[in-house]
């Protein structure tokens, strides 16, 4: 499963935008399995449900040159 996607970055001297890194998926996934960050949430999100996610959002942001990252 494809779910890092390469997209230019954006830097400012306050801001950075960039595409997420392998270094990005455990913590998303914490975050996404964290009660109180997902509390106004529907549901707390499995690694699973988690990582075909992320894969939406790959595809997406390669079909269309942006996205959620």
């Amino acid at each position: 499963m494809t779910y890092l996607a390469q997209l230019p970055r954006l830097e400012t001297d306050r801001l950075v935008l960039r595409s997420w890194q392998e270094s990005d998926v455990e913590p998303f996934c914490a975050l996404n399995a964290d009660p109180h960050v997902m509390h106004f949430f529907p549901e707390l999100m499995s690694r699973t449900r988690t990582l075909e996610n992320m894969s939406h959002y790959a595809a997406e942001a390669e079909r269309t040159g942006f996205g959620r990252h």
